[in-house]
């Protein structure tokens, strides 16, 4: 199996940071909790502090503990400084985390955090922000779907402690897409917006779960989760139709590599990898012996 889009310095492949841009700026450019690769971090309004929707058969809101007005303040700065610039938000998120460390806003300002320093091009602060959300709520959608993601497209099969990352992150993966399942939609979005919003989230988690699968060798179960991953993004990620692509490749399905290729390959970062797996992949769908011919039919009997 190749090692495709490994990084050798075991930093985040570049293609990260290129498409990272789009997917941060709809975040900040879209109100809370409207779209999925976006931040659901919720108005200091009362609401669950993460943002997120309780477990199956718990209230949809619950009694907050009392804050001082002064962090209430602060909080709805931080919340008001959402935008397409993340410079505007970051100071203010940093500054609330050091003034405030047992806020019981915290693991939101620390997801909206990474998902700023995504835009900015900080992949080390990015995932560190997002692993603290998740360390404070093990339940924050939006933190879990970035880490998979993210996280996924830098450990290799042969850094150290891979294997163990590997489990960590299918597990934050699988857990976001049951926690996605029984998300309420919020009385301000209409159906159309709170679909697309859960379809980027879940887009986000088979990324992950695909890539880990084809770094691992196993190629039909990266094919089954990146096929889910372009087909509910809104925007389907051009390094998600790459992966799956070679990943087809892996099984011999040349003609499915080919239509996967072609989708990143007219235009964007991925353009000249995907050209190249594309010519490839023409080259071995014309040399691939044709597809042996069903056995007729036995007769009927007399």
């Amino acid at each position: 199996m190749k090692r495709i889009l490994l990084n050798a310095g075991g930093t985040i492949l570049f293609v990260l940071l290129v498409i990272a841009a789009g997917r941060a700026q709809m975040s900040q450019t879209t109100p809370a909790s409207s779209t999925p690769a976006q931040s659901t971090t919720p108005a200091p309004s009362g609401q669950l502090p993460s943002g997120q929707v309780p477990a199956a058969g718990q209230p949809a809101a619950q009694a907050a503990p009392p804050v001082d007005k002064q962090e209430e303040a602060d909080y709805k700065a931080f919340f008001d400084a959402r935008g397409p610039d993340p410079t505007k938000q970051i100071p203010l998120g940093e500054d609330f985390v050091k003034k405030y460390p047992a806020s019981r806003y915290l693991s939101t300002v620390y997801s909206s955090l990474a998902i700023d320093y995504l835009a900015s091009g900080d992949s080390d602060k990015m995932l560190a922000a997002a692993q603290d959300s998740i360390n404070l709520d093990p339940d924050n959608v939006d933190a879990l779907a970035l880490e998979v993601w993210a996280m996924a497209r830098k450990v290799g099969p042969q850094d150290p402690g891979a294997a163990d990352e590997f489990v960590k992150l299918e597990n934050y993966g699988h857990h976001a897409i049951t926690l996605i399942s029984t998300m309420t939609k919020p009385p301000a979005m209409d159906d159309t917006q709170f679909t697309a919003a859960k379809n980027d989230k879940l887009s986000m988690c088979h990324s992950g779960l695909g890539l880990i699968d084809f770094k691992l060798g196993k190629a039909d179960e990266a094919v089954a989760e990146l096929s889910q991953a372009v087909q509910l993004a809104n925007s389907p990620d051009p390094v998600d139709y790459f992966i799956l692509g070679h990943a087809y490749d892996a099984v011999s399905r040349f003609d499915d590599a080919v239509n996967a290729f072609m989708k990143c390959a007219d235009a964007g970062p991925m353009q000249a990898r995907c050209q190249a797996g594309l010519d490839d992949a023409k080259k071995k769908a014309l040399l691939a012996p044709a597809p042996a011919a069903a056995p007729a039919p036995a007769p009927p009997k007399p």
